[in-house]
């Protein structure tokens, strides 16, 4: 079932930018879905909530804000949902094309299904992690 459009914006440090430009590297990011329910017998959804609806990927090339209107929630797990009004998590990272690790350290955004339809970009800012003085 279709997850309603929405948008993320993802901004850089400078320094951050200036890296992954310099490396060749992408700006890789995860936008998970779940809820509390029913989960099913047997089936371990750590760290996730007990009902894991999917999971989108995208893949930058530069920052900017990026619109999402493909991504689908699992319907059988939808209706194992207590509350329709879903979890959300974004997830920002380094594309590990360049670098064995994840060079960013990025804010985390979560909320909920209501959230989504507010139209505004979920906004996630990237710096420099621990490991950006290691070399590509």
């Amino acid at each position: 079932m279709p997850v309603p459009r929405f948008s993320i914006e993802v901004t850089l440090s400078d320094a951050a930018a200036t890296s992954l430009r310099q490396a060749g590297e992408l700006i890789g990011g995860s936008v998970y879905f779940d809820g509390d329910g029913t989960p099913l017998p047997g089936i371990k959804t750590a760290p996730f909530r007990d009902v894991f609806l999917g999971r989108y990927d995208f893949a930058l090339e530069r920052p900017r804000i990026i619109v999402i209107d493909d991504a689908y929630l699992s319907k059988e797990a939808f209706l194992r949902l207590q509350d329709a009004n879903y979890h959300y998590v974004v997830n920002v990272y380094s594309g590990r094309r360049a670098f064995a690790e994840n060079i960013l350290s990025c804010s985390v955004a979560d909320g909920r299904f209501a959230d989504l339809k507010a139209q505004q970009p979920i906004r996630i800012h990237c710096g420099l992690g621990a490991v950006a003085d290691q070399a590509p």
